[in-house]
């Protein structure tokens, strides 16, 4: 009987959470990087080799630099925290139904609950193949289906470009990166090293 009657829940909630959620995501600085690190290069988010190839078109793109706690007060947000890489993605009661719980609060009221409860497995967990994007995220959860908007001023500490970027395109974004009173910098590889060359 409980089956029946807590029917469709589950769906509700993965609707509530990919229909609902508004979700922006960065990749940050390894946080192994310190003020004694060697080849601190290395450890900025703006160089991994796997994101300038899955994200920005195999090096033609262009990434941004942004100051994390100036950006987190411009985003509307609910959640945001780093997400943890793990070899099974789910602590089970996040993928459970507590059908008392249901009971107690009505279906509305505990798709709310849980969510809450068990954002950091729903929301901020991914497999460990993926650990080297070491991502970043903020969500908003809204009923609205329209575009939300946050300022990204003062938040720009920075512009990089892909070694293989246009360089018809370069005067533009050196004109941006004078707007925004930014620098703007080049990645150039050698033997697979990076290499900022300032623009």
């Amino acid at each position: 009987m409980p089956i029946v009657k807590h029917y469709g829940i589950s769906d509700k909630i993965k609707t509530e959470l990919q229909e609902k959620c508004k979700v922006i995501c960065f990749t940050r600085d390894d946080p192994k990087l310190s003020k004694t690190t060697t080849n601190k290069i290395l450890y900025r988010g703006f160089v991994y080799p796997r994101m300038w190839a899955q994200y920005a078109n195999n090096h033609t793109g262009v990434c941004l630099v942004f100051d994390k706690i100036i950006l987190s007060s411009n985003i509307r947000r609910i959640y945001e925290g780093s997400v943890k890489y793990t070899k099974r993605v789910g602590y089970i009661n996040a993928f459970s139904l507590d059908c008392e719980m249901i009971d107690r609060l009505g279906s509305e009221r505990f798709i709310k609950y849980h969510i809450k409860k068990y954002y950091k497995t729903l929301l901020f967990e991914k497999l460990q193949d993926w650990k080297s994007k070491l991502e970043y995220r903020w969500i908003l959860v809204s009923p609205s289906t329209n575009y939300e908007y946050f300022s990204v001023l003062g938040a720009i500490k920075g512009i990089v470009l892909g070694v293989d970027f246009p360089e018809k395109y370069v005067p533009q974004v050196v004109q941006c990166s004078r707007e925004f009173k930014v620098p703007v910098i080049q990645l150039d590889w050698h033997n697979g090293y990076p290499t900022p060359l300032t623009l």
